[in-house]
C-alpha cells in the first residue's frame, strides 16, 4: 500500500541539490510564523510579545533539544562517531521534547518580561497552534526514510533498509493534519483560553507515543549510514517501548487531567452561539 510512497533525498532547485529536510524543515517554519501571524490579530496579542517569544523559542528550542540530543547520544547510545552532527545550527535532528519545553519556557518568560501575564494563556493558544506546522517535517521524514519502522508485510509497508517496513513519520504527519484541521476549525468556538493549547498538547503526546510503537526495534541504536542515507531510531527500554514514548505518556496523562478539572470545575468551554 505504502510502497507508491517515493524516496526523495534532495530536490534539485536551479543546479543546487537541497535536502528534503530542509525544505520541509522551512516549510514548517513559515506555516508555523503564518498561524502565528493570524492568530496574534485574532486574538489581540501584542505583535512585539509574539515576536519576542518566538526568538526566545527558536533559542531555547534548539539549545535544549540539541542538548537533549547531546545526553542521549553520549549517555544512552553511547555513540562518539557522529559527535560531529550534533552541532549542526539547524538541522532535522531535533528533539520534540525539548522543542515542547523551549516553547513552555518561551512564552512564559516572554510574557513575564512584556508585562502580559494576563494573556499567557492566549499566546499558548496561538504557539501550540503553530507547533501543528511539524507535520511539514514529519512529511519531509517520511520522503526522506528518516524514522524507519518496524518490519511489516509488502501490503502495508515500504521497502528500505532490506525490509518491507512502516512509515511512522507518515503515520504521525496523518495525525498533525488531522489536529491542525480540528484545532483550526474550533479555535474561535472555545472560549477558556489555555485549552485550545491543552488538547494539541494531549493530542501531539498521545499520537507521538502511538506511533513510535511502529519505529524500528532491529536496528542498530543510532545515526547509521546505511545506502547513502542517514536513519534515526530511539532508545528502546526493550523490545515495544522506548523512553521518548514515557516521556510522551505522562505527557498526555497530565494535560487530560488538567483538561478534565477545568471542565468538571469551570463547565463548559465552549462559546454560547448567541454570543460572538
Amino acid at each position: 500500500m505504502l510502497a507508491i510512497l517515493p524516496e526523495i533525498n534532495y530536490f534539485n532547485i536551479v543546479g543546487f541539490l537541497v535536502p528534503t529536510i530542509v525544505i520541509f524543515v522551512m516549510a514548517g517554519a513559515l506555516a508555523d510564523i503564518l498561524i502565528l501571524v493570524i492568530e496574534t490579530k485574532r486574538l489581540s496579542l501584542d505583535a512585539a510579545t509574539t515576536l519576542m517569544m518566538y526568538l526566545i523559542y527558536f533559542v531555547l528550542g534548539n539549545l535544549l533539544s540539541r542538548g537533549l540530543f547531546i545526553f542521549s547520544r553520549i549517555y544512552l547510545h553511547n555513540d562518539f562517531a557522529y559527535q560531529e552532527k550534533v552541532f549542526y545550527f539547524y538541522t532535522a535532528q531535533k528533539v520534540s521534547i525539548g522543542k515542547l519545553i523551549g516553547l513552555a519556557l518561551a512564552v512564559l518568560i516572554g510574557a513575564y518580561l512584556s508585562g502580559r501575564i494576563k494573556d499567557i494563556y492566549k499566546y499558548y493558544d496561538a504557539f501550540f497552534l503553530g507547533l501543528t506546522a511539524t507535520l511539514f517535517l514529519r512529511i519531509g521524514d517520511a520522503l526522506n526514510h528518516y524514522h524507519p519502522g518496524k518490519i511489516t508485510s509488502p501490503d502495508w509497508g515500504v521497502f528500505y533498509l532490506g525490509s518491507y517496513r512502516h512509515e511512522p513519520s507518515l503515520y504521525e504527519a496523518v495525525s498533525l493534519t488531522v489536529l491542525l484541521i480540528f484545532a483550526w476549525l474550533v479555535r474561535k468556538k472555545i472560549k477558556k483560553p489555555g485549552f485550545l493549547s491543552l488538547i494539541i498538547l494531549a493530542w501531539t503526546s498521545l499520537s507521538r507515543f502511538i506511533t513510535d510503537f511502529f519505529r524500528n526495534n532491529d536496528l542498530p541504536l543510532k545515526n547509521v549510514l546505511y545506502e547513502n542515507s542517514f536513519y534515526s531510531t530511539n532508545y528502546h527500554l526493550n523490545s515495544w517501548l522506548s523512553l521518548n514514548q514515557l516521556v510522551y505518556l505522562m505527557i498526555f496523562i497530565a494535560s487530560l487531567g488538567v483538561m478534565i478539572y477545568i471542565l468538571k470545575t469551570r463547565g463548559s468551554i465552549f462559546q454560547d452561539p448567541k454570543i460572538d
